[in-house]
């Protein structure tokens, strides 16, 4: 085959692989967004007060997981709950 024959294969095969992968991303951006959109309307319904309790009650959980491992890494005796 003619160099030019392989360049033109390549360039081709290249399109081809960068058009599906957009197509692919996005398509699934766009499922994504739905379930994001589909989500935020369930919390608009039902109300905000649910939301803020959960993310309360998810930062607390995160903020005392971290300071006890704070507290069994940490050599020092330092307070690393308050």
């Amino acid at each position: 085959m003619g160099s030019i024959v392989v360049i033109s294969i390549m360039i081709l095969a290249s399109a081809g692989i960068l058009i599906g992968g957009f197509l692919l991303f996005r398509n699934v951006f766009d499922r994504i967004d739905e379930k994001w959109h589909d989500r935020w309307q369930y919390y608009k319904v039902i109300g905000v007060k649910s939301l803020r309790k959960a993310v309360t009650v998810a930062l607390c959980i995160v903020s005392i997981t971290f300071a006890l491992i704070a507290g069994m890494c940490i050599p020092l005796d330092i307070n690393v709950v308050s």
